[in-house]
């Protein structure tokens, strides 16, 4: 079980590494760009990143599911890689015409949108999920890396002022393509010359638009919500937006890569009925450990937050510190679906919750982020993504009561649960001391950390009573 530890940390190595940019770059951006120049980028990327959605349809969780079916077998996974890759070529040469075809019509200045062209043709080069089906997270973690590194070195060197938004915008396009021009080497390495079997791309067609469905409704929660602020607000208040939502795509990256890496390991072993106590042990630990984590990072986000804005990013975003109070509490909700769509309904082929789940989270985003926008700002967009996250983990969860025990899971998170809370109370008080800046930022998070961890070894010790050899095993888990 050693390469499931391996592949967790590389997986999070490289989610961290996606989010690890912006979060570095953000206060210089912040401070050279404003929040003007911010929004701006922000509004053109995330209308390309939709288009870049219809070229992936819903390849990366039905790519890694096939893929990790067949992964030792070198002519079978051939076989399924050219079947589902060319859907995705197919579905990129419409995409990139059409989103080109909108650049021309599109009489007002819109340099910044040709500009993202770069990204959505990255999109056509994404294999990822190949990667992730055959379970080597080292390739994707060491390219990224290296380019993210690149990246960021560029933004410090040419980004220079508030003019410079269109050359960030090529910086930052430019890294997302290069990043999926340098897999296809290490996957020539693990496949085969095949020809394409039609009847194979015929019969993937169908579960990836499934799928693809709830990629396009969760994509409402992260992306349109930012299209809505910039057509309905101005786009300062999308920068703060965009500067919060930065801080919270840490915790993000964390639970994504648990899932990532469980979703193929889980799809492979229930192809083995004598796997189900492995299986369940797994879903046990992984669920309790990841709203442990999710406990800690949405409190103490929510504590430190009003702090660590202004100083991270100057006194105009104040704002900012705000909205991840609100937002961080998403990160409960995002934490337990994620495990459960994962590795319960997807490795059990039942699409349908995920999709119908996905789905009413988004209506229902959707609905509040026009009502309470134009009233509230981005503060409105921060409600809308907080309630949807809570349907969406509610109906996956109403949905799997009986097949698994959702009541002893419960039960578990509660005290978890109890003890962020107790470790936000904490900080907030410890917030009115008469300090500020980086030596507050410090205090607040180091103060947060002792009290989390001293509460949660205090309940595993003298409630759970459990000892400390049996907690380093249960810290080890999975081996």
């Amino acid at each position: 079980m050693s390469s499931i530890k391996k592949n967790l940390a590389y997986q999070t190595a490289y989610q961290i590494l996606i989010v690890i940019m912006p979060f570095i770059t953000s206060p210089y951006l912040s401070r050279i760009l404003g929040a003007k120049g911010l929004g701006e980028y922000s509004y053109a990327y995330t209308i390309a990143y939709y288009f870049s959605l219809f070229i992936l349809l819903g390849i990366n969780n039905h790519g890694t599911r096939e893929i990790a079916k067949v992964k030792d077998d070198i002519d079978k996974r051939s076989e399924v890689f050219a079947s589902l890759y060319a859907i995705q070529v197919l579905m990129g040469i419409l995409v990139i015409s059409a989103y080109s075809i909108t650049q021309i019509i599109i009489p007002k200045d819109n340099h910044l949108a040709k500009i993202q062209l770069l990204y959505v043709a990255s999109a056509f080069l994404d294999i990822n999920w190949f990667f992730f089906g055959l379970e080597k997270f080292k390739v994707t973690v060491t390219r990224n890396f290296i380019i993210k590194f690149l990246t960021v070195a560029s933004i410090f060197l040419f980004v220079k002022t508030s003019d410079d938004v269109a050359l960030y915008s090529i910086i930052m396009a430019s890294g997302f393509l290069i990043s999926q021009i340098a897999l296809w080497p290490f996957a020539i390495k693990e496949l085969k010359r095949i020809h394409v079997n039609w009847h194979m791309v015929k019969m993937n067609i169908k579960p990836m638009l499934v799928l693809f469905i709830p990629v396009v409704a969760a994509s409402v929660f992260m992306y349109m919500d930012k299209i809505m602020l910039g057509v309905m607000c101005d786009k300062t208040e999308l920068g703060y937006y965009d500067n919060a939502e930065k801080i919270m795509a840490i915790p993000t990256a964390l639970i994504t890569s648990v899932g990532t890496v469980m979703l193929p390991r889980v799809t492979n072993m229930m192809k083995d009925r004598n796997n189900d106590q492995a299986i369940n042990k797994l879903f046990s630990i992984s669920l309790i450990g990841s709203m442990v984590a999710a406990s800690a990072l949405s409190f103490g986000l929510a504590a430190v937050g009003p702090t660590f804005a202004p100083w991270f990013w100057g006194d105009e975003f104040v704002r900012s510190g705000k909205l991840i109070r609100v937002i961080s509490m998403s990160t409960l909700f995002l934490s337990w679906a994620s495990v459960i769509r994962t590795q319960f309904l997807i490795p059990k082929g039942m699409d349908t919750v995920f999709v119908r789940a996905t789905v009413y989270g988004a209506i229902l985003n959707f609905i509040i982020n026009y009502t309470l926008i134009r009233p509230l700002g981005a503060m409105g967009t921060v409600i809308g993504t907080v309630v949807a996250q809570f349907i969406l983990a509610f109906y996956q969860t109403i949905k799997c009561k009986g097949l698994i025990p959702i009541r002893k899971y419960i039960i578990e998170c509660v005290p978890f649960i109890i003890i962020g809370a107790i470790m936000y109370m904490c900080v907030y008080y410890i917030s009115k001391l008469p300090i500020k800046g980086l030596i507050q930022v410090v205090i607040e998070i180091l103060f947060g950390g002792v009290v989390f961890v001293t509460l949660t070894v205090i309940y595993f010790r003298w409630i759970k009573k459990i000892s400390f050899n049996e907690m380093i095993r249960i810290v080890r888990g999975i081996r």
